[in-house]
């Protein structure tokens, strides 16, 4: 990859190629897991970004051609040797991840003049509100960093766009599924064994033992990932688009099929927890124009039309617990647990920010996040952002997010050295009622240090 892009940045032709890129290495000491214990309690947080390495090349191949690559290198401090041996292997000590964020080739006036055409690994950055954007639902979420909403992969995908003055047309096809990063400090699943009492299942004397959670990926032949469509108009008075998707949701969720997994006794059993990546629908729109006293202010909401997800027992396995003599019959109807209801619901965003010379100040009101996927779990969350500059080098930043039962807030100084690296100093809490989202966060809370530099 390193190899393709010096090549690409000093081609044949040796010229009209941009370079660029940036280091950056982040450390974060954990302080949820050390209130009221000695500091030698607590722990590193792992975000996956110890040492993050990032390139990337863009060159024009002729007035119609362009391609680009970007390719980033993670070093993070996860350790996977078990024993004294295991360390001889570098690949077990110190782990590290490739990947490819953008990688496309672009063709322009491909049959007519306004029309485009992309292929490869790409991102589409649609919607226009702040950190949390419904209709940003092509690529998928990089929740290596559970806080962060607003952060996506790349998606290998064909996409034309057709554009005239401020009216443009884009459709993408996804012809591969690729899911979410999922985080490394929590598990979002982590409530999978909850979903009902096998052990009054049918009856009898049944001890259920361990939950253990087993993936379902889509059928990556069927060349269908996903489709999406964006029409946009940048008028006068205020730009607006209407959104439209159909594919996989690239977040899992538990649904299918339970099944036992393994004995230990006789009456003992493990039960196996399915997880799945459904199907949805979203029609969404977005809007962003000027209000009164230079005050800017957005809409951007969606309508989603979910698949309906279950969780039941096998019948096959009840009956051989029934044959076995550990239940007394298979109830009918199976139990069963929905995870989702099928049923339409909606999520948007409402936002307003405003200038004063250095300081910025945003506030939105959030109706829903992408982890909650039916009408009834839906929340609403107001979010208060402000940053304030102090001189030419100095910055701080500082955000708020609640329901109203839990807090998840942030304050960050940001400090630049010799205009090209930036020092950031800060911290990041949460607490809220136990399952919930902004309690579940409290997990990750941690004081940070990094810095990056670009070049």
């Amino acid at each position: 990859m390193w190899l393709a892009l010096i090549g690409l940045a000093f081609g044949a032709d040796g010229g009209g190629a941009e370079v660029g890129g940036s280091v950056a290495a982040n450390l974060r000491f954990g302080v949820a897991t050390c209130e009221g214990e000695p500091i030698a309690d607590c722990r590193w947080i792992d975000f996956q970004d110890l040492l993050v390495v990032d390139g990337f090349v863009r060159h024009d191949l002729g007035a119609k051609v362009t391609v680009k690559l970007a390719g980033r290198l993670r070093l993070h401090p996860s350790i996977a040797a078990e024993e004294v041996g295991d360390t001889a292997y570098g690949n077990l000590v110190q782990q590290f991840t490739i990947e490819v964020p953008e990688g496309w080739i672009e063709l322009r006036e491909v049959f007519a003049p306004a029309i485009d055409l992309r292929f490869g690994m790409q991102r589409f950055a649609w919607g226009v509100a702040l950190g949390m954007n419904p209709v940003d639902v092509v690529n998928p979420y990089d929740l290596r960093d559970p806080t962060r909403f607003d952060q996506r992969l790349g998606s290998p995908a064909v996409s034309a766009r057709v554009h005239h003055k401020q009216f443009g047309v884009e459709a993408v096809w996804l012809p591969l599924f690729r899911p979410a990063r999922m985080p490394v400090e929590i598990d979002l699943l982590e409530n999978a064994d909850d979903l009902f009492d096998f052990s009054d299942v049918g009856g009898g004397d049944l001890e259920v033992g361990e939950f253990e959670t087993r993936t379902e990926m889509p059928d990556l032949r069927l060349g269908f990932g996903g489709g999406a469509m964006r029409v946009s108009l940048a008028a006068p008075f205020a730009d607006m688009a209407l959104v439209g998707f159909y594919g996989y949701d690239t977040l899992p969720q538990v649904g299918g099929e339970a099944r036992l997994v393994g004995f230990a006794t006789g009456n003992h059993v493990d039960i196996g927890i399915p997880v799945t990546y459904p199907k949805y629908g979203l029609a969404g729109a977005e809007l962003r124009l000027p209000l009164f006293l230079d005050i800017g202010g957005w809409v951007e909401g969606a309508a989603v039309f979910p698949e309906r997800v279950v969780v039941t027992a096998s019948r096959g396995q009840l009956e051989a617990l029934v044959d076995l003599g550990l239940l007394d019959e298979v109830p009918d109807p199976l139990p069963e647990t929905v995870m989702q209801d099928g049923k339409v619901f909606g999520r948007w965003v409402v936002g307003l920010d405003r200038f004063f010379g250095p300081l910025s100040l945003n506030a939105q009101w959030i109706h829903g996040l992408p982890t909650e996927r039916m009408g009834s779990e839906v929340g609403d969350y107001a979010s208060l952002g402000a940053r304030v500059t102090i001189g030419e080098r100095v910055a701080v930043r500082a955000f708020g997010i609640s329901d109203f039962q839990g807090v998840l807030a942030g304050l960050h100084l940001d400090v630049l050295h010799a205009d090209v690296a930036t020092l950031t100093i800060g911290g990041t809490y949460a607490v809220g009622p136990e399952g919930s989202t902004l309690g579940q966060l409290h997990e990750v809370s941690n004081v940070s240090l990094g810095v990056e530099a670009a070049f």
